[in-house]
């Protein structure tokens, strides 16, 4: 039996660790090490059970192990700590990898998994003497949430329905041979039959084969009509609650319904975030949804160049917008730059996809929220809205009720990310003087100059912004090679330096950048990202800003994402490739910000976490991912760094005896309440036999149990004992199970009466084992 339950505890545990593999993207997955760690940890366990038995034995076993461990310690201190100290590295590098969803080596973690893969076994085979074998259930639910929490949510959901069925087929095997034991243990011969096995492996099959079978995206058809007919009849005057704290200014960023082309949105002042939805979107993963560019900053704000807009494409309407169809590429149009880079994303083998956006409540903004590479927006349902296309990519619209689908190119390296775009050797070397070379040697007169001028008006930086703020990006990019080495420079200094705060105050007039870098310290995307869009233009990149969204991963119950002002978000573009007229996502916002969003209580209450200041300066970027304690002090989310002492060391092993501890206590507890409410007196005797063994009362085979009891000499003991044995002895050959027998009290007064045969440590000490 206990064979047969190992092999269900190696099931669940491989199924876990191998989902947590896929998850953390785990190279190099060593499974025959851990099969081996799983074996040597049932192989310690049947030691202690089968071939130690005694409290003697196992406590003289236990103090040789941790004594020879002590010797190893003192003769090779320095070679621990190194190791230590490289387990330590091994899991900073661990924390970084996975925070940055890179490929994580197996290596790095694999100790790891072999200490909770011999905890959770040996934990799990103590349960199981102790006849709590679903215990094995409660620790793959733990890890399963925690992955879940760690917002590998797409990827559990599609192993569900597999986890269902291990587990469910857990739960029945343990159930069923739990009460085949009880059987047994009360006279009644029965063997395991194969066919009923069988019979509850296919059943639970077939159960779970259900959740395959039943549609989960059927839509209703007038689903959309009473979806929209609901949200119009919810309209209220707290359409807006994520405004600014002082009421007496137009601050930018307030959001979604904010993001808009209007010249007279300021920035700063503290922020309130609402997280009622505003809309949802249907998608594969979320996504930075493009809302507007803006081109111009006079040290206060941003605005649009009203001129110059749209001078290239005029005002294109129409209910169904296609670039490709409005701009068909042929050799004499390759200046149009937002065909190109249709063209140019199609060439690299980007697959198309659908996204669809459907309004949930008020949605005023008339700037229609797309992924990049859009090719074609469309309205929904039996509306004819009005899209407008800019010249540098954005699109308005006049109403958008129902919503709307977007067809767009997913790029198998989401090259809109300079990050990756860096990383493949987009864009290398480029400067505004290749810039300009490559519209003068490719295009016609007419048009080079035209784009030459468009890229110029993303290198404008408003005479507001003092020489402090130039010095400081010039001796942050002073060693860079080209555009895309100073892009990442000044986008890792504003990630390592400043903190994401909604608790800013206004620049008093001042000029924001400088207000930000050198006295505030702190701010949320808008300061980010115009820092960084001015510090890139400062540099000579050709750098825009970009009010949009930032989608999180929360979904509906209908597996829609769901966007609030929350989401709304703004960072920087640059100009990496003017022959793909590619524009890639710097976004310098600390990843710290999504706590602080996700965090944010709903109705548009107030939050002023990560509010700190720190100190500037050159280090770089750190590898996990980091956010500010009260003091100014960095934190890692996924990994601390713990310096390895001895004092450290004897304080883990301290806590984890307790917990230890405090586990049999709870196990001891439970087993007392459990035989106490026993309807049968058996399993009470056999307690107080193995109590009875610790003060020297020692029953052997050869002799009745009647017979035991006369040779006890303590009269009180006898007379205790005789009752509790006649009890058993009606119980079996009687058939009586309630003779009046008071077990309380009994119990009461065997501890009592062992208790003061004992000093109060060896009591307490044989009673925990």
């Amino acid at each position: 039996m206990r064979i047969r339950y190992a092999l269900l505890v190696y099931i669940n545990i491989m199924f876990v660790f191998l989902l947590s593999k896929l998850c953390l993207r785990v190279q190099e997955f060593d499974s025959i090490t851990i099969t081996l760690v799983f074996l040597a940890a049932i192989a310690i366990h049947l030691i202690y059970v089968k071939i130690l038995k005694k409290f003697i034995y196992i406590f003289s076993f236990t103090l040789l192990l941790i004594t020879a461990a002590t010797i190893y310690y003192l003769n090779n201190m320095q070679g621990v700590y190194s190791y230590l100290q490289t387990i330590n590295s091994n899991l900073l590098d661990a924390g970084a990898s996975i925070y940055n969803g890179a490929n994580l080596q197996f290596s790095k973690v694999a100790v790891v998994y072999f200490i909770l893969i011999a905890l959770i076994t040996i934990l799990t085979m103590i349960m199981y003497e102790k006849n709590l074998s679903n215990f094995i259930l409660i620790v793959t639910i733990t890890l399963i949430i925690t992955l879940w929490y760690w917002n590998y949510k797409d990827k559990l959901i599609a192993y569900m329905p597999v986890y269902m069925l291990l587990t469910t087929i857990s739960y029945a095997l343990n159930k069923y041979y739990n009460n085949a034991n009880k059987l047994r243990s009360s006279g009644v011969n029965i063997k395991n039959n194969m066919v009923n096995i069988v019979y509850i492996i296919i059943s639970v099959f077939i159960v779970t084969a259900v959740g395959y079978i039943v549609p989960k995206d059927h839509v209703g058809k007038y689903n959309d009509i009473i979806f929209a007919k609901l949200n119009n009849e919810k309209k209220s005057d707290k359409s807006n609650e994520a405004s600014n704290d002082t009421g007496t200014k137009n601050y930018a960023f307030s959001g979604i319904n904010n993001i808009s082309n209007a010249n007279d949105t300021q920035i700063g002042g503290s922020m309130k975030l609402d997280n009622t939805p505003i809309f949802y979107v249907r998608a594969d993963k979320p996504l930075y949804l493009k809302g507007v560019n803006k081109a111009l900053y006079d040290g206060s704000k941003w605005t649009n160049d009203s001129e110059t807009s749209y001078k290239a494409y005029g005002y294109i309407s129409g209910s169904d917008l296609s670039i490709k169809s409005f701009y068909p590429l042929e050799k004499s149009e390759s200046y149009y730059p937002l065909a190109l880079q249709i063209q140019s994303i199609e060439k690299r083998g980007a697959v198309e996809e659908t996204l669809d956006v459907m309004p949930a409540s008020d949605f005023n903004s008339n700037v229609v929220f797309i992924p990049y590479f859009t090719d074609r927006i469309t309205g929904r349902g039996d509306t004819n809205p009005n899209f407008t296309m800019s010249y540098d990519g954005y699109y308005t619209v006049d109403s958008i009720y129902r919503g709307y689908s977007v067809e767009y190119y997913e790029d198998r390296n989401d090259i809109q990310l300079f990050e990756n775009a860096h990383k493949l050797g987009i864009g290398n070397n480029i400067s505004i003087a290749a810039i300009t070379q490559y519209y003068q040697d490719n295009l016609p007169n007419e048009a080079a100059q035209s784009r030459i001028n468009e890229v110029e008006k993303y290198l404008i930086v408003s005479e507001k912004v003092p020489n402090s703020v130039r010095n400081l990006t010039l001796s942050i990019t002073k060693d860079c090679k080209d555009n895309p080495e100073k892009v990442e420079k000044i986008q890792q200094y504003l990630k390592s330096n400043y903190t994401y705060s909604l608790d800013v105050a206004d620049s008093g007039g001042e000029e924001v950048v400088s207000n930000f870098l050198f006295k505030q310290k702190k701010g949320y995307c808008v300061h980010f990202a115009t820092a960084m869009t001015i510090m890139c233009r400062i540099a000579g990149v050709p750098a825009r800003y970009v009010e949009g969204i930032r989608m999180s991963d929360k979904k509906n119950k209908d597996g829609l994402y769901e966007v609030t002002n929350a989401d709304a978000h703004a960072w920087t573009e640059v100009l990496i490739s003017p022959e793909m007229n590619l524009w890639c996502i710097a976004d310098a916002t600390p990843a710290s910000s999504l706590a602080v969003i996700n965090s944010s209580p709903n109705n548009g209450q107030n939050n002023s976490a990560a509010s700190s200041t720190a100190k500037p300066n050159n280090s770089p970027q750190p590898k996990a991912a980091e956010t500010k304690k009260a003091d100014g002090s960095k934190a890692n989310i996924l990994s601390f760094k713990i310096q390895i002492t001895p004092k450290l060391i004897g304080v883990l092993a301290v806590l984890l005896v307790i917990a230890l501890i405090l586990l049999k206590v709870f196990l001891n507890i439970k087993k007392r309440n459990k035989v106490l409410s026993e309807i049968s007196m058996i399993p009470l005797y056999e307690y107080t036999a193995a109590r009875l063994r610790t003060i020297g009362y020692i029953k052997s085979s050869s002799i009745g149990y009647m017979e035991f009891v006369y040779n006890i000499e303590d009269e009180e003991l006898k007379q205790e004992m005789y009752a509790l044995t006649k009890a058993v002895y009606d119980e079996a050959y009687g058939k009586k199970t309630n003779n009046g027998f008071d077990k309380q009290s009994f119990y009461r007064f065997l501890e009592g009466y062992i208790k003061q045969r004992q000093n109060n440590f060896i009591y307490y000490l044989k009673k925990l084992i």
